[in-house]
């Protein structure tokens, strides 16, 4: 149950693993091979049906708890996640991508049931191993940050969402620029944090304004990024003192629906 902004910073993630290139021979990472695969034609890429724990299987099986997650209810979800999260550790190993990447999915559906604060604290320890695994600054854990930055916010700690863009801002910038609608809806996200931790609607109105015009300017109208700034950037106007209840995540979220289902985004006048 990622958000939008998440898959998008997970894409700038890959676009920058692409333009790395293929690791020199030798070299160990996070992705390096998976434990219990085997190369082709050994006695075990046979065309015998794989046992539960094979890791095409355990793909599979997370493969389809994606999927029933957007549709399912977050809290019946939350099983099926820790349920892949054992198997997975016992498979493969507690480090393992796919491990970590379930342990992600496991965050979304604890915040949608209702427990972000929850999820923040358990998102907090997916980045430590993170950082533990990794060399500061790699792409990997992005969309980690950004979720954490995120659940902070919903858990109306805003001042540490604001810490959390903040460090995520420049890392983002270094890796596709500033035009990059990823880098864009980062903006966005930290602005809305800022004027919710000052509670300064007139703050985060200038702020919107800007960030609308730049929306314009390098994506153009009826994207979904610059239509959900706008409609961002009208409710700090409509709000006056006060500010939306709606949040720029969940109106990115909607407009990005519209535009993948093909329906019409709602725009503001």
């Amino acid at each position: 149950m990622s958000t939008h902004c998440e898959r998008v910073i997970a894409t700038m993630r890959r676009e920058a693993l692409r333009s790395k290139g293929p690791p020199s021979p030798g070299t160990s990472t996070l992705c390096s091979a998976r434990p219990g695969s085997a190369a082709p034609g050994s006695a075990t890429s046979s065309t015998r049906r794989p046992p539960l724990d094979h890791p095409d299987t355990l793909r599979l099986r997370s493969d389809l708890a994606d999927c029933r997650s957007d549709d399912a209810e977050a809290d019946t979800m939350i099983p099926v996640y820790q349920e892949l999260i054992a198997d997975y550790t016992r498979a493969l190993g507690p480090d393992h991508p796919r491990t970590l990447d379930m342990r992600r999915s496991l965050l979304g559906c604890r915040a949608e049931a209702g427990d972000p604060a929850g999820a923040a604290e358990q998102c907090r320890e997916l980045l430590r191993d993170y950082q533990r695994l990794m060399p500061p600054d790699h792409v990997e854990p992005l969309p980690v940050r950004a979720t954490y930055a995120e659940l902070l916010a919903d858990s109306e700690d805003f001042a540490g969402s604001v810490t959390a863009y903040e460090d995520l801002m420049p890392v983002a910038l270094r890796i596709v620029g500033p035009d990059h609608f990823g880098s864009l809806m980062i903006r966005g996200c930290l602005a809305e944090a800022r004027a919710r931790r000052d509670r300064a609607s007139v703050d985060g109105l200038v702020a919107f304004a800007a960030l609308f015009d730049d929306c314009l300017r390098v994506l153009g109208p009826g994207h979904h990024v610059t239509e959900a700034t706008r409609a961002f950037r009208d409710a700090l106007r409509q709000s006056g003192l006060a500010l939306p209840s709606t949040t720029y995540n969940k109106l990115l979220d909607q407009y990005a629906k519209a535009e993948r289902s093909g329906r019409a985004m709602p725009t503001a006048g």
